[in-house]
């Protein structure tokens, strides 16, 4: 069984229709939906100890009773789920995990095997990368402000690119950010997550170079 084929089983099972409207249900972190699927983990969390017991022995998939990602990620703070799994498996010295995760869910399903050398290269660089060096990246991220305002206020001409298949960015959020500030040029990748300038540079290139013209 694969897990697109055990997702639709439990779809089915259990249809996405009983979900409240504020929950998020569904697959959170899914680079290949034809992997074969033996072993399942299932948690109520998926907490550092938990993906480090996934990974130490062998399963394929974890299914928990809470999201791993309860809502669209606007950044990473200390208060946000996702940042805080992120924190606890470096603390615990399981960045080789955390290498194992985020850069996957950085691409659409479709384009993981087609750029295989790039995220593996990612990989390398987190686990190339000191820990301290992981946890000032995170901190710089935390302490990071939004400039949403300050940029609509400018004038300055300003170009959103998205992807319809960002874990990090889901479609919603990219919709309220184009909401709030209109005169934004927007750019949708319909082949990409949030790795568009790896997924499609071309187009990403043709339309920086087209804001440059004005």
């Amino acid at each position: 069984m694969t897990v697109r084929e055990l997702y639709a089983f439990l779809n089915r099972k259990i249809p996405s229709a009983l979900s409240c409207d504020w929950d998020n249900d569904g697959l959170m972190c899914c680079p290949d939906g034809s992997r074969e699927v033996k072993r399942v983990l299932v948690a109520l969390d998926a907490t550092g100890a938990v993906v480090d017991k996934a990974v130490s022995e062998g399963f394929d998939l974890i299914l928990t009773h809470h999201p791993f990602i309860f809502k669209g990620i606007r950044a990473i703070e200390d208060e946000s789920a996702v940042a805080a799994k992120a924190i606890e498996l470096i603390k615990a010295g399981k960045k080789n995990t955390l290498a194992r995760l985020v850069p996957h869910a950085g691409f659409a399903p479709e384009n993981v095997k087609r750029l295989k050398d790039y995220i593996e290269d990612i990989a390398e660089l987190i686990l190339l990368t000191e820990d301290e060096g992981v946890m000032a990246i995170l901190a710089g991220m935390i302490e990071r402000k939004s400039r949403g305002e300050q940029l609509r206020d400018s004038g300055i001409p300003h170009l959103f690119i998205f992807g319809r298949y960002d874990y990090y960015i889901p479609v919603e959020v990219a919709e309220e950010m184009i909401a709030e500030d209109p005169n934004a040029r927007v750019l949708w990748l319909e082949e990409s997550g949030h790795m568009g300038f790896i997924e499609e540079p071309e187009r990403c290139a043709e339309a920086i170079l087209q804001l440059l013209q004005l």
